[in-house]
């Protein structure tokens, strides 16, 4: 019986005759400084963010890094992932979250603070709004805004 050509029922890239091509696909990550969630925000590195973790409230966050990985596809670059890793206030655990699923801290504060929930979390509030008070690393500080909780719940 003649040898058919077929390669059914083996791996993608084997050749008849027990040799193999390698599979291989070009992927690039590079750090950023800032991107942009789902609604076209911009978040940055040292942001305080909000972020959704099954099992948890909206929880306030810093970006310690944002990073985008690419896949090169027939000379077009396509990204593939853009994850920021985030700290959470209140906790030593840290995420690595998709940038669409995080959200400005003092600009969405009324739609995701919770009145309900106490302990780590009330912690968690309060360190992240001071850290978002508190004014970037820069040459020229701008004066410091206060804002009061009441003031951002009302």
């Amino acid at each position: 019986m003649p040898a058919s050509n077929s390669n059914s029922g083996q791996l993608p890239g084997h050749i008849e005759g027990g040799s193999s091509r390698p599979l291989m696909m070009k992927i690039q990550t590079q750090s950023l400084t800032k991107c942009y969630n789902s609604r076209g925000r911009e978040i940055r590195v040292g942001d305080v963010v909000w972020g959704k973790v099954q099992g948890f409230p909206w929880w306030p966050g810093r970006v310690n890094s944002i990073n985008v990985t690419q896949r090169d596809h027939r000379d077009q670059d396509r990204i593939v992932t853009q994850l920021c890793h985030v700290s959470w206030f209140g906790s030593s655990t840290m995420s690595h979250m998709p940038s669409s699923d995080l959200h400005p801290f003092l600009e969405d504060f009324g739609a995701r603070y919770s009145k309900k929930k106490r302990g780590p979390y009330r912690v968690a509030i309060q360190q992240a709004l001071l850290a978002a008070q508190s004014p970037p690393q820069q040459s020229n500080p701008e004066p410091l805004q206060t804002v009061n909780l009441q003031d951002l719940v009302a």
